[in-house]
C-alpha cells in the first residue's frame, strides 16, 4: 500500500471512524487500527465476469476494478456497513451522517460521486442496483440518453454488446447521477 492511502487511512481513523479495507487477499502494510475484511463475502469475485471477461491469468481487465467497486458500494450499503471512503480520501474532521439520508461527495460540478458514500439500506438506488445485479445484461433503466445513444450504437457497429465497455464509470458517478 502507497504511502498516500497509509496517510489517509489514518486520517480516516484519527476522525473516529472505523476503517476496514476490503480486499480478495490479504493487504499488507496497513496502518494498525485498519481492518481488513474479507471483499467475497461482500460480492463474489465471480460478479467481475458479467462486467469484463477476465484475462487469461485471471487477472481484471482494463477499468474492472473501478466497476466492480461501484457494485461492491452498493451491497455495502445494502449490508449496513455503513459511510463509505475511498481509501484515497483524506479527512481532517469526521463525516457526520444522519442515518436516514443519503450522503454523496461532489465528482465535479453537476456530477455526483462515490469516492464518499453513505445510502441507508433501503434508499431507491440501493434497490435500483439490487435489481441491476439480478439481470443477465447489467443494463439499468436509468441511463442517461446520450449513454443509451452511445450504447446503441456500439451495437449496431458490432463493436461490444456490454454496457460496461462504453465508459469507465458507466455504474458510478454517471449512474448516480443521472
Amino acid at each position: 500500500m502507497d504511502a498516500l492511502r497509509r496517510t489517509c487511512l489514518r486520517s480516516q481513523l484519527a476522525a473516529g471512524h472505523k476503517v476496514t479495507v476490503y480486499s480478495f487477499d490479504p493487504v499488507p502494510g496497513l496502518p494498525d487500527g485498519v481492518g481488513n475484511a474479507a471483499a467475497e463475502a461482500v460480492l463474489p469475485y465471480a460478479f467481475s465476469e458479467r462486467l469484463r471477461p477476465a484475462e487469461p491469468d485471471g487477472s481484471w481487465r482494463d477499468w474492472t476494478i473501478l466497476q466492480f467497486s461501484d457494485f461492491f458500494r452498493m451491497r455495502l450499503m445494502k449490508q449496513r456497513a455503513g459511510l463509505w471512503l475511498d481509501a484515497d480520501v483524506l479527512l481532517l474532521k469526521p463525516v457526520e451522517i444522519d442515518p436516514a439520508k443519503p450522503y454523496f461527495a461532489w465528482e465535479r460540478p453537476r456530477q455526483l460521486g462515490n469516492s464518499v458514500l453513505y445510502l441507508p439500506h433501503n434508499d431507491p438506488i440501493v434497490r435500483a442496483f439490487e435489481a441491476l445485479m439480478q439481470q443477465d445484461e447489467l443494463t439499468p433503466d436509468w441511463l442517461a440518453l446520450r449513454h443509451r445513444l452511445t450504447f446503441a450504437m456500439r451495437r449496431l457497429r458490432g463493436k461490444s454488446n456490454r454496457l460496461s465497455d462504453i465508459r469507465v464509470a458507466i455504474f458510478g458517478p454517471a449512474a448516480l447521477t443521472a
